[in-house]
């Protein structure tokens, strides 16, 4: 097959990305966000390739070069902070709704002549 380098040099359109160390919640380099490629990096093993998977930006195929272990400290401190901001946009998703429903199912009368 053809290396990527000789891929990239014939296709202009084509970004290469050497090395991007993120954890899965940040944003990639050129990729952007994306919970397609969230999935597959999840789902995956090191020094696998994965892809190509659609973003905002366009495609991606990636290779796996490492995995980082679980770190329980740190998820124990974010852990509350998580709870929290779920439970927020639970709040919020809910008032949202509500009052969506509370317009939709509203009988309105224009009493504007009476006033102007």
């Amino acid at each position: 097959g053809t290396s990527f380098e000789t891929i990239i040099e014939n296709d202009k359109t084509i970004e290469y990305v050497p090395s991007d160390k993120k954890r899965l919640s940040a944003s990639f380099i050129s990729l952007g966000k994306s919970e397609q490629l969230v999935g597959a990096l999840l789902n995956s093993d090191k020094n696998k390739l994965i892809g190509p998977f659609k973003t905002n930006r366009g495609y991606g195929i990636v290779k796996i070069l490492d995995i980082s272990s679980f770190d329980s400290t740190a998820w124990k401190s974010q852990k509350d902070i998580i709870k929290v901001d779920l439970s927020s946009i639970k709040e919020t998703t809910n008032y949202q709704n509500w009052m969506k429903d509370l317009k939709d199912k509203a009988e309105i009368t224009d009493n504007r002549k009476f006033h102007f």
